[in-house]
């Protein structure tokens, strides 16, 4: 472990990016203060050493607790998943106001690295992107002025544990080579151990405040690029790639959305919608400064890293070629 910084305060640290970020900022000599629903018994959160906050982002008192004298603030918690807006909004905006008020509370002088996502540069797109931008303004509102307040904005995020980008990789496996979008839409991704390196960057005094996206070194890629990066981490040949007709994967979404009303769904009309926009690559001019952070992992050995993963821990079955 590095050199012993001070503490270091984490919403959605048992979340997919909350325990690389843990993890890392452990690493970098941080003392850290997680916030839990339920005790934190992940794997990758066995090998490092943390004080655990019961509670969760609607719980006022239990951020209180978490930020208490806190240097830092990472506000990681968030969903992407949620059945209607006010689902979205309950924790991305709401939560992320409780976090604001916690912070002006208990902890005024406090750095926050707030993690958004790219969504929320075109909030009319979706739901979850009008709660991701509406949830940057309610946090930066219930802040002090004496708070340093960075918001990083990743790209699509993978790595191995990630279940999203999973399902692109299962369809791919299977033989199905999908693309979602027209040739000319654009798309930025970003490994999770590079985000996680990209925030704990973020804690220090070196980045201003301000907003930043965090993308890996391309500023986007087209659908049949991704396609063919996925192809090449599974070991796949060349094959036709099935181009989803618009109206179909919005009718698609349709009918996902109201077969699952009982509870959060993979597909939605939002979804959709965000799948459609034709611009989520990666702004050269919002990204954090080079030499403060810059991204180690290109798409082909993150995207390999993930297939090896998916494939040990038993998320994909055979395909129909290795059958045979």
């Amino acid at each position: 472990m590095a050199g012993a910084r001070g503490l270091a305060a984490l919403t959605g640290g048992t979340g997919f990016i909350g325990r690389a970020v843990a993890r890392r900022m452990f690493r970098a000599g941080w003392r850290l203060r997680l916030l839990t629903r339920a005790p934190p018994l992940h794997p990758q959160l066995a090998d490092i050493s943390f004080e655990a906050v019961p509670g969760d982002l609607g719980d006022e008192r239990a951020l209180e607790r978490l930020v208490d004298s806190a240097e830092v603030v990472v506000h990681c918690a968030g969903v992407t998943k949620a059945r209607s807006a006010a689902g979205f909004d309950h924790v991305n905006v709401e939560g992320s106001a409780r976090v604001g008020r916690a912070v002006a509370a208990r902890a005024p002088d406090a750095r926050v690295v707030a993690v958004s996502s790219m969504a929320a540069r075109a909030p009319n797109v979706s739901p979850y992107a009008r709660s991701k931008a509406a949830g940057e303004a309610a946090l930066l509102a219930a802040l002090p002025p004496t708070a340093q307040a960075v918001i990083l904005r990743p790209a699509a995020v993978y790595g191995p544990w990630d279940r999203d980008t999973f399902e692109i990789f299962r369809l791919v496996n299977s033989g199905i080579i999908p693309l979602l979008n027209g040739t000319d839409a654009r798309i930025s991704v970003v490994h999770v151990d590079d985000v996680a390196d990209a925030i704990v960057a973020a804690c220090r005094g070196a980045v201003a405040p301000g907003t930043y996206e965090v993308a890996d070194e391309r500023d986007g890629y087209g659908w049949a690029e991704l396609m063919e990066a996925v192809q090449a981490a599974l070991g796949k040949s060349r094959r036709a790639r099935l181009k989803v007709p618009r109206l179909g994967l919005l009718a698609a979404a349709a009918m996902a959305e109201l077969a699952g009303r009982i509870r959060p769904i993979p597909l939605s009309l939002g979804k959709a919608r965000e799948i459609l926009h034709p611009d989520w690559a990666c702004s050269p001019h919002r990204r954090l400064p080079r030499e403060v952070w810059h991204p180690r992992i290109p798409v082909e050995s993150g995207f390999a890293e993930a297939a090896t993963w998916y494939r040990n821990a038993g998320w994909l079955k055979k395909s129909f070629d290795e059958q045979g």
